[in-house]
């Protein structure tokens, strides 16, 4: 599903991404993982282990790098749900 965007007089598509798991090595240790496109402003939501995770208190994000507080475990399951400009 895309819809269109109108930011200053020039358009965007936005598109949302399925459900993506985030890569990166589960360890306990290594708190950063990759998107495999950069989030369009807050529409980022991800969810570690089935509970929903906040921007800010739990995570940070610097383009399509997600950077979380508490490293995940090595069993952990971690998805992220966005929208991306296309």
């Amino acid at each position: 599903m895309s819809q269109v965007l109108d930011i200053g007089g020039s358009s965007s598509s936005l598109t949302w991404q399925a459900p993506e798991f985030l890569s990166g090595t589960k360890n306990g240790v290594n708190k950063t993982f990759t998107l495999s496109k950069a989030p369009f402003a807050d529409s980022l939501s991800i969810d570690l282990n089935g509970v929903q995770q906040y921007l800010g208190a739990d995570f940070s994000l610097s383009g399509n790098e997600v950077t979380f507080v508490t490293a995940p475990s090595a069993e952990a399951t971690i998805i992220g749900h966005y929208q991306y400009a296309s």
